[in-house]
């Protein structure tokens, strides 16, 4: 993340030394735009704000997310051995179809045989 915004900030000068000056907002802008969808929910959050927030405010913001998300990933093996588990030893072995949670409580049946496992990858946006 540092690096992507060291890249924008980069830009921005660029464009000043040529004499197009790039206001605070429109920094902030172009980094917002230039993210993956893996910072969308922080995206929502930084633009619906009533308050404009600073460069400095949605840099920290961003740096945090990402650290954030280094740590989730880092415990996610640890939580797909669980899941694969949980799915290759079913409780009940007089169905073929195993509910797992999806949401709010709201089952959703998936026919999983009883030898699969349970990978956990990249979500698309």
């Amino acid at each position: 993340m540092r690096e992507f915004l060291m890249k924008v900030k980069s830009y921005c000068d660029n464009l000043a030394s040529y004499g197009e000056v790039i206001s605070e907002h429109e920094h902030v802008t172009a980094i917002l735009n230039g993210l993956p969808c893996e910072y969308e929910s922080i995206v929502s959050i930084i633009v619906a704000s009533q308050v404009p927030h600073s460069l400095q405010s949605v840099s920290t913001m961003l740096i945090d997310a990402e650290a954030r998300q280094q740590v989730i990933m880092t415990e996610a093996p640890s939580s797909a051995n669980l899941v694969s588990q949980q799915v290759t030893e079913p409780a009940n072995t007089d169905s073929e179809s195993t509910y797992l949670s999806c949401g709010r409580n709201t089952p959703k049946q998936l026919d999983i045989p009883a030898t699969s496992s349970v990978s956990l990858g990249k979500s698309v946006c």
